[in-house]
């Protein structure tokens, strides 16, 4: 199952988002990882590029508390209407234009949960080029490709795997990432 909702947030709200991870002159903590995938990485494959980019994590699986950064994503949260405990991890990524890279060109391909039980789901924080790509399972054959969009959330099985592009025409993508369990937004599928 791999969904697209176009305008989840009003247009307002997707301004915030991207004024405050994008264009506020720094102020947002950025840190650096030297690849796009760490931990279910499923494969490399010959168009498989993996690059830096810059991440945040706001929630990973057995940290609680409230991040005084959660203030910029509060539209995506409120609108999915689920208590912070319920996710099993909220990031963001922002990659860039780099040397080398072709239109055939992808990231690692990975999964973001290995169990049946979760939803990934990915928040467009600006318009840009570098789609987002789904595979089967077995060969590796894309899907399903979707495009960088401000306001656009794509909610898929975690297990499905899946690879960001780095783009091409555009300086930076940026997407906040949300892992939460199946049951939590049924109302959203």
């Amino acid at each position: 199952m791999i969904k697209v909702i176009d305008n989840f947030i009003i247009k307002q709200d997707q301004l915030f988002i991207q004024n405050h991870l994008l264009e506020n002159f720094g102020t947002f903590p950025w840190f650096y990882n030297k690849s796009t995938e760490l931990d279910f990485h499923i494969s490399l494959s010959k168009n498989e590029l993996d690059t830096p980019q810059m991440t945040h994590q706001f929630k990973e699986i057995g940290v609680d508390g409230v991040i005084e950064t959660f203030k910029f994503i509060l539209p995506v949260l409120a609108r999915i209407n689920q208590p912070l405990v319920n996710y099993d991890r909220i990031k963001t990524n922002l990659c860039f234009n780099i040397s080398n890279n072709t239109i055939k060109k992808h990231q690692l391909i990975h999964k973001d949960w290995d169990e049946d039980d979760r939803y990934s789901m990915l928040y467009y924080v600006n318009d840009s080029d570098g789609d987002t790509l789904f595979f089967d399972n077995k060969k590796k054959k894309i899907i399903k490709r979707v495009a960088p969009k401000m306001g656009r959330l794509v909610i898929f099985d975690a297990m499905i795997p899946h690879a960001g592009c780095n783009p091409i025409n555009n300086n930076e993508r940026c997407v906040i990432n949300l892992v939460i369990k199946k049951d939590y937004i049924n109302q959203l599928i």
